[in-house]
């Protein structure tokens, strides 16, 4: 043994001196191969990372702030904020009691400092996060619904464009946008963010609606999330956003006040117009999915299992004729195109299909029977469809719902009595066998599901390729067959949007109206997307007092779970600015969820960790914009990248030059720009 490692001795060979300079001196001379002695475990010990430096614009409320310590069972965050803007005076005096960033006012004067400040610039340069919630009011589809012109201009609507003049100037890690959904009316300003951020050297992941409601939130709020991520010579593994969300929403009736404490004036109706009954409450024990370390299931995540029984849940409102008479729904060979055009089903095949492509024995599976109404039907009608003979890989089934009780069980043994099988089926496929199952007895929502290989000559790929275009009768591109084999729902034409899915649960409306601040829901079921009208109606039958009534201001500040300090704020603000202050922010669950994944994102990019194959995908898909711009996307300099330079272009020759001190030709951040508008608008 010598000092500083043991030696392992090696009889003399030929080509020693080959080996020795291949190991570039691993070997002790002329005794061996050194190895070192076992390292202490604190030199493994992490160094500890600097916080991430984050740039707010448009900042709101600020809740980012204070998440660097620990706010109800969210966990610290460790995040700087250096740099802030927002116009209004009382929400940059919030943010800096708890933050030391420079604050600025207007976004565009926050803009105009980093370009004509390089001290500035510098201090700012490269910051790990640049966070943007441009004002939404301009593409809201709320617009629509209090009969606002749709072609009506705000002043502020150019602030979703600004953020790139920023991105080009800072060169952030990465970049968080925040927006409203994309809607029928309003979607090409969502297409040509994206699209100029690919072409400033980044990777884009959108989520077209990323559920504040799966987060831990109380209300169902959907936002239109895109993160782009600044490429390297390091490989970036795929950015999920849904991986961590929830498996069941918290219902409203978890905040609500003490029926004697809800005061008088909330109260706005004794009877309504009821069409829909109300829904059960969530089970308090629910079925959970079975965790193996591992196991050759395929399971069904939170967001599927939760976009599922909300789409299948409202099926049951649906007037399907087969799913009528034979008590469960079917999509398979025999399937019509009027059933597969009604987007709710499209939807429910595109994702019934991607679960069985990611199983190896249920891949050729080509027809689907849904439980629809929770009679256990779907599996009698699987052994009807094959007399009673199933053969290896033919049948799968699987659970999806809020629910309690549902297992598999097998047929009874003759002798014993005993059920010889018994199997947890909730959010896990499960093959099907011979032996004859039943469904034990569950409450609460519960969907069976079951996918079947068909026993018609017909291969399932022509099925499939079939069904796919009885999809797309009504609406073209509504589902798109990727080159991963795949499906895409696009939806182009909004067609599942008019459907007005929520899991809030609508019940009816007053007599007076039934557009939104008439419509009432179900206080089991998350709240609806909370606007500055505070017009949302709940239905509250908890003691003498029954009716419809309107939520307290207690309420409404509990709706986004803020920490203490943010509460404390909104209570010395008036109604009406409270009010405004909590539609206009993004809930604090779903913001800590964004932060959380981005944040993770850039520690694996840090650590080395390698890229694990797949595209990088969100709930929604890149696709789905540039197809709603009618352009074919044939190359980086193609059709589709010359529309989002032409409105880069028309941006930044009339509304910011009017705003800003900016000569916009000496901009090196588009050099490209001006010429290809021209071409374009040369052609046009």
């Amino acid at each position: 043994m010598q000092r500083g490692g043991a030696v392992l001795a090696f009889p003399p060979k030929r080509g020693g001196t080959r080996v020795r300079r291949l190991l570039r001196g691993g070997f002790s001379r002329g005794k061996g191969l050194r190895i070192p002695d076992p390292v202490s475990p604190k030199a493994h010990k992490k160094r500890k990372s600097k916080p991430k430096r984050v740039i707010l614009n448009c900042h709101g409320l600020g809740t980012e702030a204070l998440f660097t310590k620990k706010i109800g069972d969210l966990e610290p965050l460790d995040i700087k904020i250096i740099a802030c803007c927002d116009k209004d005076p009382k929400l940059r005096r919030l943010l800096k009691k708890h933050s030391t960033a420079k604050s600025f006012g207007d976004m565009r004067d926050f803009v105009n400092a980093v370009l004509q400040d390089p001290n500035l610039k510098e201090h700012l340069m490269s910051p790990d996060i640049l966070f943007t919630t441009a004002p939404c009011q301009g593409r809201s589809v709320l617009r629509e619904e209090n009969g606002i012109d749709p072609k009506a201009k705000y002043s502020e609507d150019d602030l979703f464009f600004l953020q790139l003049v920023l991105i080009q100037l800072l060169k952030p890690r990465r970049v968080i946008s925040e927006m409203t959904p994309p809607n029928a009316h309003f979607h090409a300003d969502h297409y040509s963010i994206a699209l100029e951020m690919e072409r400033l050297g980044y990777e884009v992941t959108v989520t077209d609606r990323f559920p504040s409601d799966l987060c831990g939130d109380i209300q169902h709020r959907e936002r239109w999330i895109m993160i782009g991520r600044l490429r390297s010579r390091r490989k970036l593994r795929p950015l999920r956003m849904t991986d961590n969300l929830r498996r069941t929403p918290v219902p409203l009736s978890a905040i609500l006040e003490k029926p004697q404490l809800v005061p008088h004036n909330c109260w706005v109706a004794d009877r309504f117009a009821q069409i829909f009954p109300d829904p059960q409450p969530y089970p308090a024990e629910q079925t959970q999915p079975e965790q193996h370390t591992y196991s050759g299931c395929t399971n069904v995540s939170n967001y599927e299992n939760a976009e599922l029984a909300m789409l299948l849940e409202r099926l049951q409102n649906e007037f399907l004729q087969q799913a009528l008479k034979d008590r469960y729904l079917v999509i398979g060979p025999t399937t019509t195109r009027d059933v597969m055009s009604n987007p709710i089903v499209a939807k429910v095949y595109t994702m019934i299909y991607n679960i069985t492509r990611r199983s190896s024995q249920a891949r050729t599976h080509d027809t689907y029977l849904i439980d629809l109404y929770g009679e256990n039907k779907a599996l009698k009608g699987c052994y009807k469809a094959v007399d009673g003979h199933l053969g290896p890989g033919q049948a799968a089934t699987f659970q999806v719902g809020h629910f309690s009780g549902g297992l598999l069980l097998g047929s009874v043994n003759a002798l014993s009595q005993e059920i010889q099988v018994k199997k947890n089926i909730c959010q896990k496929m499960m093959p099907l066998s011979n032996t004859s199952f039943t469904q034990s007895k569950h409450q609460d929502l519960c969907f069976n599901i079951v996918t079947l290989k068909s026993v018609s000559d017909v291969s399932s790929e022509e099925t499939h390729a079939r069904l796919t275009d009885y999809t797309n009768y009504f609406a073209p591109n509504t589902v798109v067959a990727e080159s991963d084999g795949l499906l895409a729902f696009l939806d182009p034409s909004f067609t599942l949007d008019s459907k007005n899915l929520s899991r809030s649960a609508y019940l009816g409306h007053l007599f007076e109206g039934k557009c939104k601040g008439f419509k009432v829901y179900s206080r089991h079921r998350p709240c609806p997307t909370f606007t500055s009208y505070a017009n949302v109606l709940i239905k509250d039958d908890r003691s003498l007092r029954k009716g419809v009534r309107l939520l307290s201001r207690t309420e409404m500040l509990r709706l986004n779970n803020f920490p203490p300090e943010i509460i404390k704020f909104l209570e010395g603000s008036t109604q009406a600015e409270a009010n405004r202050y909590i539609a206009n922010s993004i809930p604090t669950n779903m913001l800590h969820n964004i932060y959380k994944s981005v944040i993770a994102d850039l520690d694996s990019e840090c650590e080395g960790v390698p890229e694990s194959g797949g595209a990088v995908q969100g709930t929604g898909r890149m696709l789905n914009l540039f197809n709603l711009s009618q352009v074919k996307r044939s190359s980086r300099k193609g059709s589709a990248h010359n529309v989002g330079a032409y409105v880069m272009h028309q941006l930044l020759s009339s509304p910011l030059e009017r705003n800003l001190d900016i000569d916009v030709r000496k901009l090196k951040a588009f050099p490209q720009v001006q010429a290809k508008s021209q071409e374009i608008q040369k052609d046009s």
